[in-house]
């Protein structure tokens, strides 16, 4: 029954009569633009970057909505919550293969329908009723998704602090996040912005133990705890309580109320055990 349901929806063609096309080989993934984006560019969000979209999704196979983000709420007071957007990291696995590697292809304020197989959804287990919004998946399910891009934004906010944002170069190649106490070998140059963002400061694979070290302000260990082995990014310190501060700093000939920038990269970690 499911090979009839792939023969129904996807095609061995590279367009499908219905307008859709397809973006993997296999043909798991085809995408059908419903309203055309604003950028006369065509840029789409690059790997790394923060982005908001709108979506529903159903099953195909009985057209079901099992989720959406486009959910009007209410408080336990009875004030109404508008719809809130989806907002992820593209390309680090934080939602189903299907939705990472089509809004990929993607738009500013382009609206499209996407298909996918389970092998890009929730494959042979499905997804249980336990999500707050959504409905049982079933497993071996094809879905259905409407997504509209709102926007993406390439800078990420370092554990949900808006005054700490990283942008990242190269990916780590390890899950596990700096934690304090770790010894931690890196590279940096520190940028100063508010003067054509000179260096001040650089060190090439210099070895410190993570939030525990003088010579660097807390911006600096906060930004390595949000960060992985073998990751090279980019970090924007725009709290000064986080950077120098109200005195700023006179070695390295930093105003008071100062932004830093650094360019950090992490290449080993060593765990500390207790």
């Amino acid at each position: 029954m499911l090979d009839d349901e792939k023969h129904d929806y996807y095609s061995s063609d590279d367009d499908n009569d219905d307008g859709f096309i397809m973006l993997t080989d296999d043909g798991g993934i085809q995408k059908k633009i419903i309203l055309p984006g604003d950028d006369d560019k065509h840029m789409t969000p690059p790997k790394n970057a923060r982005v908001k979209c709108h979506y529903i999704g159903k099953l195909i196979a009985t057209g079901q909505q099992f989720d959406t983000s486009r959910v009007w709420g209410k408080t336990k007071k009875g004030k109404v919550v508008r719809p809130a957007p989806l907002e992820f990291i593209l390309g680090q696995n934080k939602v189903i293969k299907a939705l990472d590697v089509s809004i990929g292809t993607m738009t500013k304020n382009e609206i499209c329908i996407i298909r996918c197989s389970p092998a890009y959804g929730y494959g042979e287990k499905g997804k249980s009723n336990d999500n707050k919004r959504g409905l049982y998946i079933p497993g071996n399910a094809w879905l259905e998704f409407e997504i509209e891009l709102l926007g993406w934004h390439k800078w990420q906010y370092i554990n949900n602090n808006k005054d700490l944002q990283k942008q990242v170069i190269v990916n780590g190649y390890k899950a596990y996040m700096a934690k304090p106490d770790d010894l931690i070998c890196l590279s940096f140059k520190a940028h100063l912005p508010c003067n054509n963002n000179a260096i001040f400061d650089a060190k090439e694979r210099i070895n410190i133990i993570c939030d525990d070290d003088m010579r660097f302000p807390d911006g600096f260990h906060l930004a390595l705890q949000g960060m992985q082995e073998g990751e090279l990014s980019v970090i924007n310190v725009s709290d000064h309580k986080l950077a120098y501060g109200a005195e700023g700093n006179i070695d390295f000939n930093i105003p008071y109320f100062a932004d830093i920038q650094y360019e950090i990269h992490i290449h080993h970690i060593q765990i500390v055990k207790f």
